[in-house]
């Protein structure tokens, strides 16, 4: 009994830091559907890797609903099952363990899938979300020692619980109507977290299209001055050259929210056909090369900025940023950088010629000389036309781009009336 009382505590122990985690997780994700991606990242703070990029994929959500909302659902249903069983009698008590055994036993086959992918795929890795699949580990044993059952015992459990719930047949199982109590409060309590969720998700949605304002944006947008951003022939363009908007981008290959919105720039290209160019300047915040990181804050990032400009000689500056974006760049080989030169079947010999050049090396001094200049704060900064913007949603950025290229011919100090006609006009094109 002594030992049961360790295993109790163990358990409840991890169920409340997958509790915690989830709803700070689900919480996050929430801040970033709401644009909000500037918000603090306890993640970059305890493990120096952010969860972002993996609550901004396409693994986040399942049945419309966050997956870190189904794990707090999850966990706080573990609770409860544990929680009601220490007050019922001991054999209602043996079946709540043995229930909350059977789905903690099926939800960790989604806890080996989601380690599976962040160890094949480095760029989702999610350290909390990896402390809570390990977590669910860890609390499919504790379960198992608690139910003091055999698996094949449990098994048969499990076969006659699933008899009385289709079948209806209870008389294996001595199971009183009232013992039903207990899973009706366990399956109304998943129903309303469920919904709160469903609306939560549905409000922020909703309170991010009111709340974004054209006109608004288009005012404060006309009042910034614009910055003097160099053009150098030679460096990477995303778009036609002569397109009537340029955005500026200033990047850094190991920064999570630089990779997320870095994925968006072929859909930007697309939206703003003949429009837009996109143009990538060097900021790797890392002491090594930027004057102004007080700490090495990814030490990766200067030896990918001179990969990318060495790549970018052979003409795949694109691709290999897509490449470099695709890894995790917290936790690499030294040779990653060649392995994925060869992967593109670049010039080994010139690229590494290339990497250690002068040349290549000005070029990223240049870009972060420039970026200390305009006292850039963090990455990704971003410029429209020499004007900073803040707002990276695409409703945003496509709109301020169709207000560029219509409006190139106008002074900065365009009238409210202008504005309005401008804001009802280009809202209305597709």
């Amino acid at each position: 009994m002594k030992n049961l009382k360790y295993w109790y505590a163990f358990s409840y122990l991890l169920i409340a830091i997958g509790i915690i985690l989830s709803f700070y997780l689900l919480n996050t994700h929430f801040n970033m559907t709401a644009g909000k991606f500037g918000e603090s990242d306890l993640c970059s703070v305890v493990f120096g890797k952010s969860c972002k990029t993996a609550l901004y994929s396409s693994y986040a959500t399942f049945a419309k609903i966050p997956i870190a909302g189904w794990g707090a659902i999850y966990f706080i249903s573990l609770a409860l099952f544990l929680g009601l069983g220490i007050w019922l009698s001991s054999s209602l008590k043996k079946t709540m363990l043995i229930t909350a055994f059977w789905i903690c036993a099926v939800s960790l086959f989604s806890s080996l899938f989601f380690i599976y992918k962040m160890l094949v795929y480095p760029v989702l890795f999610c350290p909390f979300c990896f402390v809570i699949h390990v977590s669910n580990l860890l609390l499919f044993i504790f379960l198992k020692k608690l139910t003091e059952t055999s698996f094949s015992d449990l098994f048969k459990a499990l076969i006659q619980m699933l008899a009385l719930i289709l079948l209806g047949k209870k008389e294996s199982l001595s199971f009183k109507n009232w013992h039903a109590l207990p899973y009706i409060i366990a399956i109304c309590l998943v129903l309303v977290m469920y919904q709160w969720i469903r609306i939560q998700g549905l409000s922020i949605n909703m309170n991010k299209l009111a709340s974004y304002d054209p006109l608004e944006e288009l005012l404060k947008f006309d009042s910034i001055p614009a910055a003097n951003i160099s053009e150098w022939s030679g460096e990477p363009i995303l778009g036609p050259v002569d397109a009537p908007v340029s955005m500026v981008v200033y990047s850094d290959f190991q920064c999570s929210m630089c990779a997320i919105f870095g994925k968006s720039f072929t859909e930007l290209i697309k939206c703003n056909e003949g429009r837009l160019n996109i143009r990538y300047k060097y900021f790797p915040l890392s002491s090594s090369c930027n004057p102004i990181a007080k700490y090495d804050m990814h030490p990766n990032a200067c030896e990918a900025a001179r990969a990318a400009q060495a790549a970018h000689q052979q003409g795949m500056f694109w691709s290999y940023h897509d490449s470099l974006f695709n890894q995790n760049l917290n936790d690499v080989e030294s040779d990653v950088f060649i392995h994925i030169a060869n992967s593109l079947k670049l010039n080994l010999e010139q690229f590494n010629h290339e990497l250690n050049s002068e040349t290549c090396q000005q070029k990223i001094a240049g870009d972060i000389q420039e970026g200390v200049n305009l006292k850039l704060d963090g990455t990704p900064s971003v410029f429209l036309n020499g004007k900073r913007i803040y707002d990276l949603r695409p409703q945003n950025i496509n709109f301020l781009i169709k207000y560029l290229s219509n409006n190139l011919n106008k002074t900065d100090a365009t009238s409210i009336q202008d504005s309005i006609y401008l804001t009802e006009k280009f809202l209305g094109d597709d």
